[in-house]
């Protein structure tokens, strides 16, 4: 039979080589599909990432055959995306607190206390301001703090501030939401806010005295 086939294809050459061809293209798409087809069910060290739009927040990254990374856990990839950013550390910020406690002073003609502000943050604070507010409302005085060309580096504090309240109503009777805040700006001129949360003490007098003892610290 074999040799039928050759002492036909060396009678008509030209039909034989397109039926090659043809034989040859078949071979190499069939062969290409099986590996297409063995990889995908059998291979699991894949170099590449594999990812789409059905992974789920809190779902893993694989590498080959390691998980590297497991995401936040969230309702949505959308919401994943922002308990991440929620979670980063607070880098390359200014942070200003109040350096210990406050040191209260003064008699009936009105009161004093003293303290100090320190940048607890890892980046530079400057254009530094303090305030006094309660019941959400600022009072109507703001004091600039004049330090080392007007900034404070991580770790540095500030000279001994004083601040004098004697007409100022969290001296004359009770407020609510007594707080202590900073303003400042990083060198990029970001504006921050933090500061302690406040309370007073009532005097023999009836006037208040602002409690030294550090409270609750916020960030704006």
């Amino acid at each position: 039979m074999f040799q039928e086939i050759i002492d036909w294809s060396n009678l008509n050459p030209g039909p034989l080589s397109i039926i090659l061809t043809v034989v040859v293209i078949i071979i190499g798409w069939f062969t290409g599909f099986l590996k297409f087809i063995f990889n995908r069910l059998f291979r699991k060290d894949s170099p590449y990432i594999k990812a789409g739009g059905n992974i789920s927040a809190g779902g893993d990254i694989t590498v080959g055959n390691k998980k590297i990374q497991q995401t936040i856990k969230g309702n949505s990839n959308q919401q994943a995306g922002r308990d991440i950013i929620n979670h980063l550390p607070q880098k390359n910020k200014p942070i200003l607190d109040l350096d210990r406690n406050m040191v209260v002073s003064g008699g009936p003609t009105g009161n004093c206390i003293r303290f100090e502000i320190v940048n607890i943050g890892d980046s530079t604070a400057i254009d530094i301001k303090y305030y006094f507010s309660y019941n959400y409302n600022e009072i109507d005085r703001s004091t600039e703090i004049y330090v080392a060309s007007n900034k404070l580096i991580p770790k540095e504090k500030t000279h001994t501030i004083e601040f004098q309240y004697r007409d100022d109503d969290i001296f004359k009777k009770e407020v609510k939401n007594l707080k202590i805040n900073f303003k400042y700006k990083d060198t990029e001129n970001k504006i921050y806010h933090s500061g302690r949360n406040l309370t007073q003490e009532k005097r023999a007098d009836g006037n208040f005295n602002i409690n030294g003892s550090l409270q609750s610290f916020f960030i704006e």
